[in-house]
């Protein structure tokens, strides 16, 4: 009998404690937006949601909603903008039918997003909502909120039509998946803890315009093939961990701003960036630039009239300053996970770039020195011009003044010819110090090259004698 009453009893409190899910509502349930205060979905069933088939955009301010699962976005209805609060958010089903997530400040570290294919050129996938009407000024305080413009609602061909993503300050690691996104417009990943990702995975955004990645932990950007975003403004991935980044197969040509800051980079793999064609404003303050690259770059940048945005700060002890910015003429720091041949390679590619900017300064000298030179020898040959005319007409003359001239003019010409010849003997003097000087500069670099292995050698000797004492010290 007790156990009848206790299966009874289990019975009851299983039925009054699940009950029916509660039901949630809208706000504002005439507005074209819905606005839930609160939404949270931690059991089997969930709360039972409005019906959402007359919405085009949810908003929702608080909850807890760990699993954003396909389960729960089918419920949505029509809706396609999506603004979502801290629900504490872990994973969530992107739905191809959306056009705006907003999803900043949750604890999100994995998208999923079907594989679809890519949208056909010229095809058209929306149909328009009806406009929000002047009679629903209810509205006005969703529409701030929002930020996104009444976008085209998709119709049911299966693509992926979402085009602004802002998933701000989450977890994220990985953003591979965002290939399959080949609509996306606008991506703000800032806050996140990127650490690597391939630009092969924007190949296909052909509309993308902005995307930003700050302050993550990125500190390798691959890229395998020729990227081409016609689309592209604005690219931000300051405050960063990069110590390298290969620009030189990026085909951006609406690029118009640029950020850098922030990062450890040294130089990047091209001379200049005369391919970002529209480039504006380029931010590159707070990297540890090697002067020798900057002062190439900022002369072209300067040359295309980009405007170079950076803080006036002072540099760090051992670093210059060249047109504000920060920078080192010692070489960078080798990576240690660099094999031996590659940093042979890295020093003969250093030597070959001195030995390049060397004979390039050596022939400017030299041929400033052989044009100086030849300007001087017409500047005789046009004042020995008339005194030659007046010898050829004194020939034809035999009176005793016309053999004075004579004699007068061909010691002014022997004059001119002395001069002449010390001219010959300032430039051969010229190519002298020309050679000499290139001779003092390997001198220089041979002598600096065999001091630096001393300074090693000693390092090392100083090492042993710490070694030597501390051993010393602990067997007394």
């Amino acid at each position: 009998m007790t156990l009848k009453w206790l299966i009874l009893f289990l019975c009851l409190f299983v039925k009054f404690s699940s009950g029916e899910p509660k039901e949630l509502r809208c706000k504002l349930e005439r507005s074209k937006i819905c606005l839930l205060e609160n939404l949270s979905w931690t059991g089997p069933l969930g709360p039972k949601l409005p019906n959402l088939s007359s919405k085009h955009t949810l908003i929702v301010n608080s909850g807890s909603v760990s699993n954003f699962s396909e389960v729960l976005v089918n419920q949505l209805g029509n809706i396609i903008k999506l603004q979502l609060g801290q629900l504490d958010i872990r994973t969530i089903y992107i739905s191809p039918k959306w056009v705006s997530l907003k999803a900043e400040s949750n604890q999100i570290f994995e998208l999923m997003i079907e594989d679809l294919p890519r949208p056909v050129d010229g095809d058209d996938y929306s149909k328009s909502f009806e406009n929000i009407s002047s009679s629903e000024p209810e509205q006005e305080e969703f529409r701030i909120n929002t930020e996104v413009s009444v976008a085209d609602e998709p119709v049911s061909r299966p693509i992926n039509n979402l085009r602004l993503l802002n998933l701000k300050n989450n977890k994220l690691k990985s953003i591979n998946k965002l290939k399959f996104l080949y609509q996306l417009e606008e991506l703000i990943l800032d806050g996140n803890q990127i650490e690597y990702f391939e630009m092969d995975t924007f190949g296909n955004m052909q509309m993308l315009k902005k995307v930003s990645l700050k302050k993550n932990k990125i500190n390798q950007i691959t890229t395998e093939k020729q990227i081409y975003l016609p689309a592209l403004e604005h690219l931000s991935l300051a405050y960063n961990e990069l110590k390298k980044l290969d620009v030189e197969k990026w085909t951006m040509l609406q690029l118009a701003n640029l950020d850098l800051s922030h990062n450890h980079l040294n130089q990047m793999d091209v001379k200049t960036l005369d391919q970002f064609v529209s480039l504006e404003k380029l931010a590159m303050d707070k990297n540890s630039w090697h002067c020798t690259w900057l002062d190439s770059a900022v002369k072209n940048i300067e040359r295309n009239n980009v405007q170079l945005e950076y803080y006036n700060e002072p540099c760090p002890d051992k670093q210059s300053k060249l047109k504000g910015l920060c920078c080192s003429y010692a070489q960078p720091v080798e990576d240690e996970s660099l094999s031996a041949l590659d940093r042979i390679k890295r020093i003969e590619d250093a030597h070959s770039n001195l030995k390049t900017d060397l004979n390039e300064k050596v022939n400017t000298f030299q041929n400033t020195w052989t044009e100086n030179w030849k300007a001087l020898h017409q500047q005789a040959e046009e004042k020995l011009k008339p005194y030659k005319e007046l010898e050829s007409r004194m020939q034809k003359d035999d009176n005793n003044k016309a053999k004075q001239a004579g004699e007068n003019l061909e010691r002014l010409i022997n004059d001119c010819k002395r001069l002449i010849d010390e001219l010959q003997t300032i430039n051969q003097k010229n190519k002298e110090y020309s050679q000499r000087f290139t001779n003092l500069f390997y001198t220089t670099l041979a002598e600096k090259n065999k001091l630096i292995q001393e300074m090693s050698t000693a390092a090392k000797l100083q090492e042993e004698m710490k070694k030597y004492e501390v051993s010393f010290n602990a067997n007394n």
